[in-house]
């Protein structure tokens, strides 16, 4: 991993990728296709035929023949570089499917925090790296769960100390390079890279909500109105580098509908205060693969809010219960304002299951990761850097 972070600096020292001329990077949005889909509860690719290039090689895999399993046009461009100027990147692995994971949930988001710290010194804000952002949080949220649900399968012996035995080996083991730490996982690459995927879509829509509270165009307007209202609040918001607009200005200053809507939201006096309530709504879009994996219900949820926004201890919660009005409100916001809605397996009221891994009964699984993760609402430029300061949770 050492390596890859030099040879990162290297291209970007060199100017090898050219993200400062691609649209892709502000405006690439997710394949409406998703590369894994579920079908009768288990995952499958969606395509087989977007991957039919790749096989099985003795010498394993190639990064050039895996172009075609990206999901957003950044996505297959950093493929495209690395095919070009590290084609034996995978050459150790000889299944193309852990490969593409490989690349996707590990490779790609460190070369996007390489760039993103490229750009850390900058007099511009750094909101305009966030579709680079989104992939930097889906892999720090990504490695998270896949550390905390191997907690989860540590059962206790009939003999002393096994259990603790057991943790040791658990914590000793997760201590180690992140690039294999699915090489042993119970789940298949499969399910690992749709995980990545529902985190890196729930950051990319909180960053999209984010920036539309700055423009009611961003809101209204599509195509490349859109695009120039957008590029008009990075302005405004000191979050465009010259350098990188010169690729746009022709086309959208050139254009009088284009160019006014740019102009309108490039104003600093055009200027929003934040909405009291945007870091608590951008935390409840980005914990969303949370909800709908382990089938968490509107009490689980408010449980959750109450101890990140309201001060309440897990342990206090037996003496500070949820009341049906604060599960309404908090469900009404999510469901009507936010489009937030639960998934086909979220438990009935009442029907909760004592797990091991849970900080308290009271609290659903997973809880512990939700409360780590903080929205781009709070800070934008602490979310840009991907809330690496946060690092993995305690044992």
């Amino acid at each position: 991993m050492n390596k890859l972070r030099r040879f990162d600096r290297q291209m970007i020292e060199s100017k090898q990728i050219g993200f400062s001329e691609s649209r892709s990077l502000a405006f690439g949005r997710s394949n409406s296709l998703p590369l894994v889909t579920r079908k009768g509860g288990r995952l499958v690719l969606t395509e087989v035929g977007r991957l039919k290039s790749i096989s099985l090689s003795e010498s394993g895999v190639n990064v050039g023949t895996l172009i075609e399993g990206g999901q957003t046009p950044l996505e297959k461009q950093i493929m495209q570089l690395l095919s070009r100027v590290r084609p034996g990147l995978l050459t150790a692995h000889k299944d193309p499917l852990k490969a593409l994971c490989i690349l996707r949930v590990i490779h790609i988001p460190n070369l996007c925090y390489s760039l993103i710290r490229g750009a850390e010194e900058s007099e511009e804000d750094l909101i305009w790296l966030g579709p680079l952002a989104t992939y930097v949080l889906a892999f720090i949220r990504t490695m998270y769960e896949r550390k905390w649900r191997n907690r989860g399968q540590i059962v206790t012996e009939n003999r002393p100390g096994s259990k603790k035995l057991q943790i040791k080996k658990w914590e000793e083991y997760f201590r180690g390079p992140v690039i294999e730490w699915f090489d042993e996982a119970p789940e298949d690459f499969l399910f690992w890279m749709e995980r990545f995927d529902a985190w890196r879509r729930q950051a990319e829509l909180s960053w999209d909500y984010y920036i539309s509270k700055q423009s009611i165009d961003i809101r209204r307007m599509k195509g490349k109105l859109r695009e120039a209202a957008m590029l008009g609040v990075f302005k405004k918001l000191n979050g465009l580098p010259e350098r990188w607009f010169r690729h746009w200005e022709q086309s959208i200053l050139g254009d009088p509908d284009t160019g006014k809507v740019f102009r309108r939201n490039a104003r600093k006096s055009r200027i929003l205060p934040k909405p009291p309530s945007l870091e608590r709504d951008t935390w409840l879009i980005e914990i969303w693969p949370l909800v709908l994996q382990y089938g968490w219900n509107w009490h689980d949820l408010r449980r959750v809010y109450n101890c990140k926004f309201m001060g309440i201890k897990p342990g206090e919660l037996q003496m500070q219960k949820v009341t049906l009005a604060e599960v309404k409100q908090l469900k009404e916001r999510c469901k009507e304002s936010l489009d937030l809605h639960l998934g086909p397996s979220a438990r009935l009221p009442g029907r909760r299951k004592r797990l091991p891994i849970d900080v308290n009964a009271l609290l659903p699984r997973m809880a512990g990761i939700a409360l780590g993760v903080t929205g781009i609402g709070k800070d934008s430029d602490s979310w840009v850097l991907g809330q690496i300061i946060l690092r993995l949770p305690p044992a």
